[in-house]
């Protein structure tokens, strides 16, 4: 398992009603795309910057 951090652009944000409360982001920069999924605990710690902001900084764990 591997943490990495990150910086980038928020293209997309989706919350499905039929996802129990996650956000699913697609975040962009020069070099390639990187989908990110948000558990509700987080989000509504950090409501604001998760729906609000273009660009996104955060840490999190990698999955293949």
């Amino acid at each position: 398992m591997s943490i990495v951090l990150f910086a980038k652009e928020a293209l997309s944000r989706q919350r499905p009603g039929t996802a129990k409360g996650l956000i699913f982001i697609t975040l962009e920069d020069e070099t390639e795309n990187a989908n990110v999924i948000v558990v509700p605990d987080i989000c509504e710690k950090y409501r604001q910057a998760v729906l609000e902001p273009r660009f996104i900084r955060g840490s999190g764990t990698v999955q293949n």
